[in-house]
């Protein structure tokens, strides 16, 4: 059930979501991370250290994600 919203948030917006999406049924998780809207895209380092928290979608995001992504792997 989780997986279809997935795919048909993907076919909306038109890509292919590269990491995790979490479906938390308790709602624990915006709190703990000051979510104010969706979608929300949060990377998290090995540290636990917030290192990128956007909220919304713009045609931008991939290439902030990939450029964080790459220093924290490349760390």
């Amino acid at each position: 059930k989780d997986k279809d919203k997935i795919s048909t948030c993907n076919k909306t917006i038109g890509i292919e979501i590269p990491c995790p999406v979490i479906f938390e049924k308790e709602s624990k998780l915006p709190s703990l991370y000051n979510v104010e809207g969706m979608p929300t895209t949060i990377i998290i380092d090995k540290q636990g250290t917030v290192k990128f928290n956007e909220t919304g979608f713009d045609n931008s995001i991939k290439e902030k994600l990939d450029k964080i992504v790459n220093e924290l792997i490349n760390k």
